[in-house]
């Protein structure tokens, strides 16, 4: 997708069951330290994703 598309990330919001963000983790993604997760949390993260954890990858 990088080299056609032209993007440079990919984020997704997890469910916040460890064994998922293992799973995440192993094929790439990462969390935000806390301090920028909460910032996430409060001005990014959709209403209906209040529960899931925000994860990130750089291509």
């Amino acid at each position: 997708m990088a080299k056609y598309v032209g993007v440079n990330s990919l984020y997704i919001y997890a469910l916040p069951e460890e064994k998922l963000i293992e799973y995440y983790k192993t094929v790439g993604f990462s969390r935000l330290p806390k301090e920028q997760e909460k910032f996430v949390q409060y001005h990014v993260k959709p209403e209906y994703d209040a529960d899931c954890i925000f994860m990130y990858q750089i291509l």
